[in-house]
C-alpha cells in the first residue's frame, strides 16, 4: 500500500470515529483553500497551466484539488484536537 492509500484509509477511519467533526474539519480546509486561491486569481495571480485559462472558479478548484495531498493529512492531524476542544466546551456548559 502506498502513502496516499494509507492516508485515504486513515481519513475513512476518522470519518467513522469523529463523524460530523471530521467532515466539517475537512470541508473547512477545502473552503479556506478554495477561497484563498479564488481571491489570489481575482487579484491577478496568474497560473502557468491550462487551469488558469479555464476561468477563475475552475482555476481555483483545480488548485484546491492539487493541495489535497496537504489538506487531507492536515485535517487528519487536527481533527482529534478539535474534538477534544469541543468536548471540553460541552462539558463546561453542562
Amino acid at each position: 500500500m502506498g502513502w496516499w492509500s494509507d492516508v485515504k484509509e486513515r481519513g475513512n477511519k476518522m470519518a467513522e470515529e469523529y463523524g460530523t467533526i471530521w467532515i466539517v474539519t475537512y470541508l473547512t480546509s477545502f473552503v479556506i483553500t478554495f477561497t484563498a486561491f479564488y481571491v489570489a486569481l481575482m487579484n491577478g495571480f496568474e497560473v502557468g497551466s491550462a487551469a488558469g485559462t479555464a476561468g477563475i472558479v475552475a482555476g481555483a478548484y483545480a488548485a484546491t484539488k492539487a493541495t489535497m495531498f496537504v489538506r487531507l493529512p492536515l485535517s487528519i492531524a487536527v481533527t482529534p484536537f478539535i474534538a477534544k476542544v469541543l468536548e471540553r466546551r460541552k462539558s463546561q456548559q453542562a
